[in-house]
């Protein structure tokens, strides 16, 4: 009777293992291979819309602040010009021709202006360049999740063996490792996102220092072309008024 259990215990034994349990492991496995690989890729999307959208959003910031300068300027320029024409105006009912003297102050006010451009065009294109090459370290981290998203697709292949037990076990440990690999790189995701704001901040700082400077050399060179105006036309004088003068011959009577 023992007997009889014993080998009936051994033949449930023997059905149990002829189950095959190995695929049906395998395939939670490969779910896994997936969710990782899904997540990886979640993590390099987020970092990259993270590295464009700080870019785009601290020229952005830059350009309003350029625009704003411009404005500024404009302003500025209209109250300049306006000043000027008022003084050639009264020169020119003096009877002086300034028109030398206005057309100089004109050509310099344009000449200000288009270098103030220049230049604050070149301050907007510096801080593009600061704060894409300062945002390189998230470019670093899309590298490391683009090799691991690689790493990911391989474990299956490199793992692969006839034995099941030791694929299983190998793809186990591969998934822990790039699992973790993933944890490190989502951590460090979260301190890129913290760490850019200071630095788009500081690039927008210093590039509007760089176009506020830009524009007021023009303010300066504003009042000195108005001076200048001044001083030319008081160095034109007055056209002389010629009175034309009639002499009268008096005659004395005829004698009788």
């Amino acid at each position: 009777m023992r007997i009889t259990i014993a080998l009936s215990f051994l033949a449930v034994l023997c059905t149990i293992e002829a189950i095959p349990a190995e695929p049906v492991d395998l395939e939670i496995l490969r779910l896994r291979a997936r969710e990782l690989k899904w997540n990886i890729e979640n993590t390099i999307r987020q970092l990259e819309l993270l590295r464009t959208q700080t870019e785009e959003d601290t020229v952005q910031k830059i350009s309003l602040k350029w625009n704003e300068e411009q404005d500024s300027h404009r302003e500025y320029k209209t109250l300049l010009l306006s000043g000027i024409r008022t003084e050639v105006n009264v020169a020119k009912a003096a009877g002086k021709d300034v028109t030398s003297c206005y057309n100089e102050a004109i050509e310099g006010v344009k000449n200000n202006e288009q270098v103030a451009y220049q230049e604050a065009a070149t301050c907007e294109d510096s801080a593009g360049n600061s704060i894409h090459n300062n945002l390189g370290f998230i470019d670093n981290l899309i590298s490391t999740g683009d090799a691991l998203s690689l790493q990911s697709d391989s474990i299956f292949l490199n793992c692969h063996d006839s034995d099941v037990y030791r694929m299983r076990s190998c793809i186990i440990g591969e998934l822990g490792k790039a699992e973790s690999s993933l944890k490190t790189l989502e951590s460090d995701s979260v301190t890129a996102e913290m760490t850019i704001a200071p630095v788009s901040k500081n690039v927008i700082t210093q590039a509007s220092n760089c176009i506020k400077q830009a524009y007021s050399v023009t303010y300066t060179e504003g009042a000195a072309i108005r001076l200048r105006v001044t001083q030319c036309i008081e160095t034109i004088t007055t056209p002389a008024t010629t009175i034309a003068t009639t002499t009268t011959t008096i005659r004395s009577p005829p004698e009788e």
